[in-house]
C-alpha cells in the first residue's frame, strides 16, 4: 500500500472521530428515566459549576455532577422511584428538594434557583409540584405500582388498565372469546400493532396466532411491576417501529427495607348466578373453581449497594363453559328425511325412487318420507354419523340442539428475580430472568370422537416463555 493511500486514510479516520467526538450525545431511554434542568441565582444569571447530587430515597444510591457553562445539569438511566436533589454552590445557601417521583421513560425537568447565602443554610422544599415533562413531545399515561395493585382487575391482568388512556378500546369480540391477552386497540390500529417493552427489552411476542394467547412474550404478575407507560403517539426514535402504542414496563427492584407480599385468589360457582344458556337447556350451573396465588419479596443484600427482588405466581383455573353445536336428527341416522331426496344413480329420478309412507317422526305434511337404502350410503359417511351424539336440548329447529358444557383448564406458573448493583455514583448494574410455563386444556363442545372444534384454539397447548434482561 502506497504512502500517499496511508495517508488519505489517516486523513479520513481523523475526520470521522472528529465528527462524532462533537456531536453531542443523545441518551436513549428505554424504560429508565432522565432528570435536568437550570440552576439560576435570584436575578436569573446561570450558575455554572455547581455540585447537584440526586439520591434515590429507597436504595440510599447517590448520583453527582456539575452544571455546565449554561448552568444545565442532567442525570441519565434513572430507575423509576423517588428521589432527593441537593444544589450547592459558594455564595449561596444549599437548596434540597424532596419528594420528587420519577416515573418510567420519563423525562422530567426541575429547576432549581439559588438564594443568596452561606453554604451552611439550607432551604429545603418538600412534596413539589409534579415535575415539568418539557424534554419530550410524547404522550401517554403511567400506571404506577399503586393503581395496579389496588384497582379491581378480572383476572389480574394488568393490561386491563391501558383502557384508561385516552383512544384506548377494548379488542374485538373474537380475540375476547378465545381468551387472548393483552391486545387492545389505540387510535384505530389493530390490536397487533402496538409494542411491548420489559426493563427496556422488547417483549412483543410474533406469534401472533391464537396459539400463543399473548401478545407479550412474559406478561408479569401484578405484584411483581413498578409500573407501566403507555405511549399513544409522538414517542421518540428508539420505540418508532410500530403504528399502534408502545407499552413500556418495569419489573420492580429491592430497597434498603424489607418487603413482602403473601397472596391468594379464589373464586368457585357458589355464588355465580344460573347461567342463562345452561338453564334455557335445562343444565345445572356450569362448574367453576380459580385459584390465583402467589409471593412477592424484596430487599437489601448490601445495603446501599446490593438489591433484590423476586416473585411467583400460580394459577389454577377450571370453568365450565356452555357451547351449543348441530348434530343429526335420529331418524337422519336411519337414512330417513322429510324433504325430497333424488337418486343420484337415476338420471330420470323425479323423487320417487326413495319416497315411502310417512312414518312417526318423517313427515313433509303431505305423508310423504324419503329413505336412502343402506347399500348406498357411504360407509365413511355412516362412521362419522355413528359417533355423532343424540340432540339433548328442546330446540324445535334442526341448529343449535346439542349444548355440552366442557371444563376448560388452565393451569401456569411464573416467577421473576431480578438483581441491581450500585458500582459507583456514575454506574450501576442490573440483571432480570423471567419464566411462564402455562398449560392450556379446552375440550370440544361434544364428547368423543364427535368433538365438533371450530377454530384451532381448541385441544391441549403447552406455552412456555423465558425472558432475560441486564444493563
Amino acid at each position: 500500500m502506497s504512502s500517499l493511500r496511508i495517508h488519505v486514510l489517516c486523513i479520513r479516520a481523523a475526520v470521522i472521530l472528529s465528527t462524532l467526538l462533537a456531536v453531542p450525545p443523545v441518551w436513549s431511554q428505554f424504560e429508565t428515566g432522565t432528570l435536568t434542568g437550570s440552576v439560576t441565582d435570584a436575578a436569573g444569571g446561570l450558575v455554572a459549576t455547581a455540585p447537584v447530587k440526586l439520591l434515590n430515597e429507597g436504595t440510599n444510591t447517590e448520583f453527582a455532577t456539575l452544571t455546565d457553562d449554561d448552568g444545565r445539569y442532567v442525570f441519565n438511566a434513572l430507575r423509576p422511584g423517588s428521589y432527593r436533589l441537593t444544589v450547592s454552590a459558594p455564595g449561596f445557601k444549599q437548596s434540597v428538594s424532596t419528594g420528587l417521583v420519577l416515573q418510567v421513560n420519563q423525562a422530567a425537568r426541575m429547576d432549581v434557583q439559588l438564594a443568596v447565602g452561606d453554604v451552611s443554610e439550607m432551604i429545603e422544599v418538600t412534596a413539589t409540584a409534579p415535575m415539568l415533562e418539557s424534554e419530550s413531545s410524547a404522550r401517554g399515561a403511567v400506571i404506577d405500582q399503586t393503581k395496579i395493585v389496588e384497582l379491581p382487575l378480572n383476572g389480574r391482568d394488568y393490561n386491563q388498565l391501558a383502557l384508561l388512556s385516552p383512544g384506548v378500546v377494548m379488542p374485538t369480540p373474537r380475540l375476547q372469546s378465545v381468551g387472548f391477552k393483552g391486545a387492545f386497540n389505540v387510535n384505530g390500529n389493530r390490536a397487533f400493532n402496538n409494542a411491548f417493552q420489559l426493563d427496556g427489552v422488547d417483549n412483543t411476542s410474533y406469534s401472533n396466532s391464537f396459539r400463543g394467547m399473548n401478545v407479550q412474550v412474559v406478561q408479569p404478575s401484578i405484584e411483581a411491576l413498578q409500573e407501566f407507560k403507555i405511549q399513544t403517539n409522538a414517542y421518540s426514535a428508539e420505540f418508532g417501529r410500530s403504528s399502534g402504542a408502545l407499552v413500556n414496563a418495569v419489573i420492580r427492584s429491592g430497597a434498603n427495607d424489607l418487603h413482602g407480599a403473601l397472596y391468594e385468589f379464589f373464586r368457585n360457582d357458589e355464588l355465580d348466578a344460573t347461567n342463562f344458556f345452561a338453564n334455557r337447556a335445562g343444565r345445572d350451573k356450569p362448574f367453576r373453581l380459580r385459584n390465583q396465588f402467589g409471593a412477592a419479596v424484596g430487599g437489601p443484600i448490601l445495603r446501599d449497594k446490593t438489591f433484590f427482588f423476586g416473585d411467583y405466581e400460580g394459577l389454577r383455573d377450571r370453568a365450565g363453559t356452555v357451547r351449543f353445536s348441530s348434530v343429526p336428527q335420529p331418524m337422519w341416522r336411519q337414512g330417513m328425511f322429510a324433504t325430497p331426496i333424488h337418486n343420484p344413480f337415476n338420471a330420470n329420478d323425479t323423487g320417487q325412487d326413495f319416497r315411502i309412507p310417512a312414518i312417526a317422526g318423517c313427515n313433509d305434511g303431505n305423508g310423504n318420507c324419503w329413505r336412502i337404502p343402506a347399500n348406498l350410503i357411504d360407509p365413511v359417511g355412516r362412521r362419522i354419523m355413528d359417533v355423532a351424539p343424540d340432540p339433548n336440548t328442546f330446540s324445535t329447529t334442526l341448529d343449535n340442539n346439542f349444548v355440552g358444557v366442557p371444563i376448560d383448564k388452565n393451569r401456569t406458573d411464573q416467577f421473576d428475580v431480578r438483581i441491581d448493583h450500585a458500582l459507583s455514583s456514575r454506574l450501576s448494574l442490573f440483571g432480570r430472568y423471567s419464566f411462564v410455563d402455562t398449560t392450556l386444556f379446552r375440550p370440544a363442545p361434544r364428547p368423543g370422537l364427535a368433538e365438533g372444534s371450530f377454530n384451532d384454539t381448541f385441544g391441549t397447548a403447552d406455552l412456555r416463555s423465558q425472558g432475560i434482561a441486564g444493563g
